[in-house]
């Protein structure tokens, strides 16, 4: 996947060019992650469509409001996929999904 982790310079816009709040909201955002990742897990692993759904919508709102590229395009795909109960490639978005956030936490780090 090609994808950038995050538009940084869309992200600053949007919080009025103020890259401390950015940088605060990037870590909350790990924190969400973090707490969420093994509801995610569970919810394919269980193959729970709503929760899938429910989760990654959520998910992707969040990742969207801070410009997080890869991880709108991930909760998306998660999303539909939970939409029609379907888990073709749901394990795979998930790695992808948790090798993203090691790369995130360390995009925060060189802030």
């Amino acid at each position: 996947m090609d994808l950038e982790l995050i538009d940084y310079e869309g992200a600053l816009e949007r919080l009025g060019d103020d890259p401390e709040f950015l940088e605060e909201l990037l870590g909350e955002m790990i924190i969400q992650l973090d707490s969420d990742l093994p509801n995610l897990e569970m919810a394919i692993a269980n193959e729970d469509f709503d929760a899938l759904h429910r989760l990654a919508h959520g998910l992707k709102g969040a990742s969207a409001n801070l410009n997080l590229t890869r991880f709108t395009f991930l909760f998306k795909e998660l999303e539909q996929q939970g939409k029609v109960q379907q888990l073709d490639g749901a394990n795979e978005l998930y790695s992808q999904v948790k090798d993203s956030i090691g790369e995130l936490r360390e995009y925060v780090r060189n802030l």
